[in-house]
């Protein structure tokens, strides 16, 4: 029909190397704008700061910058089921700010945290990287119903099975 809608989503990183050959630092920017004359609604794939809920404005940027590193090499299996090649963390702070076009608002959301991930093997074949991560809101009340300061999640990889 005669529906007029935009989305304009950009991101991107850049790979820096770390203090050690296994360490590296990625800095990461990205930006969406949307239309706001509610014809059409777009899903939002924008990536907030970690541990703050999806939430959706016309106006969101972000930067990040991670340390990546490795703790260690474990080699180490269980029963021919799962094997441990390496365990490796990520230290991070994120920056997000959302704007609300009808009052200018522009709300900061910050985070802290640290990832840790688990690169497994699986039956000798599978290899899934598997994790937690723990995220400091700095920013946490900012919402109405602020969330808890300290959120944590389990990292589980989406693509298990590739085609």
């Amino acid at each position: 029909g005669n529906v007029s809608a935009n989305q304009f989503l950009a991101t991107g990183s850049i790979y820096l190397p770390g203090i050690l050959p296994t360490h590296s630092f990625v800095l990461g920017a990205s930006y969406q704008a949307r239309d706001t004359l509610s014809e059409y609604f777009f899903t939002n794939n924008f990536a907030l700061a970690r541990g703050y809920p999806g939430i959706d404005f016309p106006r969101m940027w972000k930067g990040a910058v991670n340390y990546h590193f490795t703790i260690a090499y474990p080699d180490l299996g269980f029963a021919n089921v799962v094997y441990f090649q390496r365990i490796r963390a990520n230290l991070f702070y994120d920056y997000s700010a959302v704007k609300s076009l009808r009052s200018s608002t522009v709300t900061p959301l910050r985070s802290v945290g640290t990832e840790v991930y688990f690169d497994t093997k699986w039956w000798n074949q599978q290899a899934i990287s598997l994790g937690f991560r723990y995220s400091r809101l700095l920013d946490a009340e900012s919402f109405q119903n602020p969330p808890n300061p300290n959120q944590w999640e389990f990292i589980i990889p989406l693509n298990l099975f590739p085609k």
